[in-house]
């Protein structure tokens, strides 16, 4: 059951990212590491380093994207939603 979980963060983490959110590096990385874990728990080891590397691209994907144009924030966001919302309630 938990890699169902992990496989929905990476998921959600990639389509965050693709649609310029800066969190979804966040939720990658909580992914990556369940990865890593999990992996270490089914004895699955040579999958280990991928994950880790993988939070390493994600770490620098954060940094990198601080000052990047064209980043949205959560809040941003959360804003757009609720003018949307407010439009098709009018």
């Amino acid at each position: 059951m938990i890699e169902w979980i992990w496989t929905a963060c990476s998921i959600t983490g990639a389509i965050l990212n693709a649609k310029m959110f800066r969190i979804g590096f966040i939720i990658w990385i909580v992914a990556n590491t369940g990865w890593v874990f999990t992996n270490l728990v089914w004895g699955l080891y040579a999958q280990i380093p991928i994950w880790v590397v993988f939070n390493i691209i994600c770490i620098y994907g954060w940094f990198a994207w601080r000052d990047k144009e064209g980043v949205r924030s959560l809040k941003q966001w959360m804003k757009e939603i609720r003018w949307k919302i407010t439009l098709r309630r009018q």
